[in-house]
Parts: C-alpha cells; sequence; structure tokens
C-alpha cells in the first residue's frame, strides 16, 4: 500500500469519527418560547445571526417592508 494511499484512509478515518461525535452531542435546550403563533399574529422579538455572520434583530427589520419569516425544522 502506497504511503498517498495510507494517508488518504487515516485522514478519512478522521473525517468520519468527527462527523460521528459531532452528530452525537446534545443541542442546548431552547429558551421558553411561545408554543405557537397564529397567522397574522407578530412574531416575539428575536435575535439571530446571519450566514454573514451579522447580527439580525426582528426589532429592526419590523416595518421596513413587509416581512416573511420561515423556519425550517431538521438537522443541517
Amino acid at each position: 500500500m502506497s504511503r498517498f494511499t495510507r494517508l488518504s484512509i487515516s485522514v478519512t478515518v478522521v473525517a468520519m469519527t468527527i462527523v460521528l461525535v459531532a452528530s452525537k452531542a446534545t443541542p442546548a435546550a431552547p429558551p421558553d418560547l411561545p408554543e405557537r403563533v397564529e397567522v397574522g399574529q407578530e412574531a416575539p422579538l428575536f435575535e439571530l445571526d446571519s450566514s454573514d455572520g451579522e447580527s439580525l434583530r426582528l426589532a429592526e427589520l419590523r416595518g421596513e417592508a413587509p416581512l416573511i419569516l420561515i423556519f425550517f425544522r431538521g438537522t443541517w
């Protein structure tokens, strides 16, 4: 077996171990939020980080233009 093949196998095993350990991690408990927001009801204020690392606050976005909130369930 060549040195490159052994290195490739080692890197693959390490990567798979990291993915396995990360998938078993327990997510933090969500904060206490209302169970349901009805259609037409104002969403509770919240702050999230965008994919660019920018902090987005609902309070700052309200009133600028129509706002649609979409929530995706599941894991990434």
